[in-house]
């Protein structure tokens, strides 16, 4: 195992356990409603999306496009994947249809973690695998993970 990648695994489980029942995040949702999340569960989410990719066939120094909205969901996908050991490359979901797929096909990605409104409205077409974070990354479509991995 990469000693980075142990040592981030170990902090963040050292953090997480230390502060487990302290507030991590706290989101503000566009009705005014108020989420809190507790480190403990923020670690529960960061490992579940991390075991979601293992089970899908993601290999550690893969490449993996995340487009999703500012939300812990986001938060959860990305300290997942790095938790996991594959490079996240956050991408805006504002962007254009054909500006994303340039991006998405430049960046060479494995996978992409989305939302499901966003999947079908510009990604419906996608040659890679696509999770929806919002749903506990389940797969929205039936693409196999292609690995493109980066070199160490």
């Amino acid at each position: 195992m990469n000693s980075a990648l142990h040592t981030y695994q170990k902090k963040l489980e050292q953090t997480c356990s230390a502060y487990s029942n302290k507030t991590a995040i706290t989101y503000l949702r566009d009705n005014g409603n108020v989420e809190e999340y507790s480190y403990q569960d923020m670690f529960g989410y960061i490992t579940m999306a991390s075991k979601t990719y293992e089970d899908m066939g993601l290999k550690k120094g893969d490449r993996v496009a995340v487009i999703l909205p500012p939300a812990p969901w986001a938060y959860f996908s990305i300290m997942g994947l790095a938790y996991f050991g594959a490079t996240s490359v956050i991408l805006d979901g504002g962007l254009q249809k054909d500006e994303l797929h340039r991006l998405i096909i430049d960046a060479d990605v494995s996978m992409i973690i989305t939302s499901a409104p966003i999947y079908r409205e510009k990604l419906i077409d996608s040659d890679v695998s696509v999770l929806d974070a919002f749903n506990s990354w389940k797969q929205l479509n039936d693409k196999e993970i292609k690995h493109v991995i980066d070199p160490d």
